[in-house]
């Protein structure tokens, strides 16, 4: 891995492909890039998915990658596209379908044909009804089930699409059919890897191992973190896609709704460093590394208008999984003063709630109109989270939102001192079992649980009665967010009654 002055630098040890392997993928990519740029008209295409945090993370494949994905844009390029990769020398392509049941198509190289170029297809959906009916049908024809589909259009509706500028995010890039009934599965499968219209147009000036000028999304730091979270760049983990090929399933098809990740790990320094072709005459210098990407980051940030940047660091952070720094325009004097105000506004706050509930005061949590950082402030001002370790779990974008904003106030503010935020997180739309969430709790020795009971993007409420007793026979802290929860029917009651029957008949209608 050590680079010489006068020889470019091969970089990390890929974790799945050989050095053969990564030398076939980025022959066959650049002569994908060469054929279509060349073609009259060009074909458009870019990047997606895992390639996408490989042209930006090490600038090249992963080296916990094996293969390289990229699409087509627009349906009126793609059997034009379909023919010029069929054209290419020392290549076999396979349209969707056939015996591995996949909806997308598949590039080998003749040299190494264990390893392949997946082909998608990305069209404009022009409002949520048009991507709605692409998943309404299951590749056997029969109709799809309200609750994949609602999970899978769930990230097009999330209120943070239309923030990358004052122009609407619709149309939306999202898979497109490539086979009869085959766009519902990829859309399943990876719903965050949408490019809405305020986020174009697609940009050419990726560099990916020795290969420059590849196109990638408009604006590739929003595109990652909604696709693969904040945590992406500090983070890595195999496919679990990946891993049943690995493993001998190579000619099984993938369920539909089926999960893709598998156990996270922190990144190393040498896995920001390029991974370059074996063959030292097709390697190019490349300066590019941690520190390098870290300044990139807050350049693209800038660039992209993100708020909150990402960064590279894990182990360093007070969140166990979420790192990245924020603009800190805030003298003490102001925050002295905003947190003076808070607590008040707190002491006369939980009096009142607990009058009106007939709670009792031992702990409290007060209420919360939004996710800004005054309230996360005002959470950690509360003498129950205050120095804890604090479990968050996320399986919606609010859960997602809280385990940012918390883990971000733990950072800059300096009540959330010693707090720790850990995250716990599920695909959109996968109910919590309650003694998972526990178990992981008590692995990563947390002292509180914290989780939103109603993720209305997802339209999934969550088993809090079940969490709250999970924790409460641990003596763990459980706290909720019910901000979307008003009319809904829940009847909370962490103490367990059956010992107290005799005492509490007469006050069952209470």
């Amino acid at each position: 891995m050590g680079r010489r002055d006068n020889v470019p630098g091969r970089g990390p040890t890929p974790l799945i492909l050989s050095g053969k392997e990564v030398d076939a993928l980025y022959r066959t990519l650049g002569a994908v890039q060469s054929a279509f740029d060349s073609a009259v008209p060009p074909v458009p295409w870019t990047l997606t998915g895992g390639s996408v945090l490989g042209a930006i993370r090490s600038e090249s494949i992963l080296f916990c990658d094996d293969d390289i994905d990229l699409a087509i844009i627009g349906r009126e390029h793609l059997e034009r596209g379909r023919d010029i990769l069929r054209s290419l020398e020392g290549t076999t392509y396979a349209i969707a379908g056939g015996r591995n049941g996949l909806c997308w198509d598949r590039l080998r190289p003749v040299s190494s044909s264990g390893v392949w170029i997946d082909v998608f297809l990305l069209v404009q959906y022009e409002s949520i009804d048009e991507l709605r009916h692409a998943l309404e049908t299951k590749r056997n024809g029969s109709p799809q089930d309200e609750e994949i589909i609602e999970a899978a259009i769930a990230p097009c509706l999330d209120s943070s699409l239309s923030s990358s500028s004052s122009s609407s995010s619709w149309p939306i890039y999202q898979f497109g059919e490539m086979q009869t009934h085959g766009c519902g599965l990829a859309i399943q499968l990876w719903p965050r890897e949408i490019i809405p219209s305020n986020e174009l147009p697609f940009r050419k000036d990726g560099r990916f191992g020795p290969l420059r000028n590849i196109p990638l999304p408009g604006m590739p730091l929003r595109y990652l973190t909604r696709a693969f979270g904040m945590d992406c760049f500090s983070v890595y983990y195999v496919s679990t896609l990946h891993e049943q090929y690995r493993n001998g399933a190579k000619g099984q098809g993938t369920s539909e709704g089926q999960g893709v990740v598998s156990k996270k790990e922190a990144l190393l320094d040498e896995h920001y460093i390029p991974l370059m072709p074996s063959r030292v005459n097709e390697r190019v210098f490349s300066s590019h590394d941690r520190s390098a990407l870290e300044i990139k980051l807050g350049d693209m940030a800038a660039e992209e208008g993100l708020l909150l940047v990402p960064t590279c660091t894990s182990s360093s952070s007070s969140s166990s999984s979420i790192s990245f720094s924020a603009d800190k325009n805030r003298t003490v004097d102001k925050e002295e003063e905003e947190a003076a105000q808070i607590s008040l506004l707190l002491n006369q706050l939980e009096r009142q709630v607990a009058q009106a509930l007939g709670a009792s005061l031992d702990i409290y949590t007060p209420l919360f109109a939004n996710d800004d950082s005054t309230n996360m402030e005002s959470l950690l001002l509360s003498s129950s989270l205050k120095g804890k370790n604090v479990l968050v779990c996320s399986n919606g974008s609010v859960g997602e939102k809280w385990q940012i904003n918390l883990a971000t106030t733990t950072q800059q503010c300096k009540h959330g001192a010693n707090t720790q935020c850990h995250s716990y997180r599920l695909g959109w739309g996968i109910p919590f079992h309650p003694t998972s969430i526990v178990d992981a709790a008590i692995q990563l020795n947390c002292d509180a649980v914290f989780c939103v009971h109603y993720e209305h993007p997802c339209t999934i409420e969550n088993d809090i009665t079940g969490i709250a007793r999970c924790c409460a026979n641990s003596n763990i802290l459980c706290f909720v967010d019910c901000t979307d929860s008003f009319g809904m029917d829940e009847d909370l009651r962490l103490k367990d009654h059956d010992d107290d029957d005799d005492d509490d008949d007469d006050d069952d209608d209470d």
